[in-house]
């Protein structure tokens, strides 16, 4: 179904949904696109990322100059940054 066991899963036990996770499409340490949206204009910059996400997680990422900026992983590299 697309998910990934976050606890060891034993044969023939039940699956609860607390035991499952969404893939990561960020991991710890990528190189992602910081991008922030707006009406009117769209700012782009390039970044690293400080944990691993799943799609529509938040995610920190410092950029160039070594701030510290969160915003929600999309697939892609893309961290989308909500103003």
């Amino acid at each position: 179904i697309g998910k990934v066991a976050t606890t060891f899963l034993a044969s023939g036990q039940p699956i609860r949904m607390h035991q499952l996770r969404a893939p990561h499409i960020i991991s710890r340490g990528q190189k992602v696109r910081l991008t922030a949206i707006g009406t009117g204009f769209s700012v782009s910059t390039e970044g690293k990322a400080l944990s691993a996400a799943a799609e529509g997680e938040v995610v920190q990422v410092r950029n160039p100059t070594g701030r510290i900026i969160s915003g929600i992983a999309r697939t892609g590299g893309v961290v989308e940054i909500k103003q």
